[in-house]
């Protein structure tokens, strides 16, 4: 049995698609902090606005998708990946299927228009979380995007009664599991040939404890502190993720 239809038996109830596609480990992420209330933009604090330098960081928002952002979502998502989801598996998650959670990163082009650059969907799953997918537009890489939206779908899964967290990353996709590991995700284990585009290996990745201390480790943005990592430069609480 494939390792897609070991999943797709665990969290049954997601369409076929979801056994061709792949699920999260997809790669693009990295780091910071925010505050928020569920279907609301985020309020900055004064400390995130001390901690970063660049101007994308300070205008960017998150908030939860909408149907008008299918398909500069899937656009992302086609951009990023070897193996992108169908447009009408991002309108299933949204649509029908209530255990998704999803959330999209958007800067403003002018006065009055805002742009998508980047997503991420998290399966509720009983008291787990599972992170789908993350992805970032190429063009907003490096500025800690994803890692924003990571801190945003783990916290608003907390809120929902999840106690731990799960994940896919390609055993090549080192930075992906670097960023992970900020937030405490531990490899646990390993799905031999996961990935069917060049049958590269799955790390399963695991979350535990997301209790009240963990939720302040969110809030305190204590994932920003400095470490040397490949691909990134990082002083202080100034950092360059994906």
């Amino acid at each position: 049995m494939s390792s897609w239809h070991l999943q797709h038996n665990r969290y049954a109830g997601h369409p076929f698609w979801l056994k061709l596609a792949g699920s999260a480990g997809k790669p693009t992420i990295s780091t910071i902090q925010y505050r928020y209330r569920p279907s609301t933009y985020i309020i900055m604090t004064q400390s995130l606005y001390n901690s970063i330098a660049f101007d994308d960081l300070i205008n960017l928002r998150i908030r939860p998708m909408q149907l008008a952002d299918l398909k500069p979502v899937h656009q992302i998502d086609t951009l990023s990946f070897t193996m992108p989801w169908p447009e009408s598996a991002f309108r299933y998650e949204l649509v029908e299927n209530p255990r998704s959670q999803l959330w999209v990163a958007e800067l403003p082009v002018n006065e009055n228009e805002d742009q998508i650059v980047g997503a991420i969907i998290t399966w509720l799953i009983m008291d787990e979380a599972h992170i789908a997918t993350l992805a970032v537009h190429p063009d907003h890489r490096k500025k800690g995007i994803g890692a924003r939206l990571v801190a945003t779908a783990l916290r608003e899964a907390m809120q929902a009664g999840a106690i731990l967290a799960t994940l896919e990353v390609r055993a090549g996709n080192i930075e992906a599991q670097r960023l992970y590991q900020r937030f405490n995700f531990q490899i646990v284990g390993r799905r031999t040939r996961y990935y069917q585009d060049n049958h590269e290996d799955a790390l399963l990745m695991t979350l535990l404890r997301m209790d009240e201390t963990y939720l302040q480790f969110l809030e305190k943005g204590e994932w920003q502190k400095p470490c040397v990592e490949a691909g990134e430069t990082r002083a202080g609480n100034l950092f360059s993720g994906s």
